[in-house]
C-alpha cells in the first residue's frame, strides 16, 4: 500500500516484533483483552541530509 502511494521500497521498514509474543515490550488487546489500550502506528519522514 505504501508503494502504491509512491514510497520507494528501500524507504519502507518493517518491525519483526509481535505485540502478542512480546508482552514485556508491548500492550496487546488480542493477548490481554484490555479495552483501554488501542493500537497505533508510527509513520515518519526522514530529514533530507543532502541539503
Amino acid at each position: 500500500q505504501l508503494q502504491c502511494c509512491g514510497i520507494p521500497e528501500q524507504q519502507i521498514n518493517l518491525c519483526p516484533l509481535c505485540t502478542v509474543s512480546e508482552p514485556s515490550l508491548f500492550h496487546s488487546w488480542r493477548r490481554d483483552q484490555v479495552r483501554a489500550v488501542q493500537w497505533s502506528g508510527i509513520v515518519g519522514q526522514a530529514a533530507d541530509s543532502s541539503a
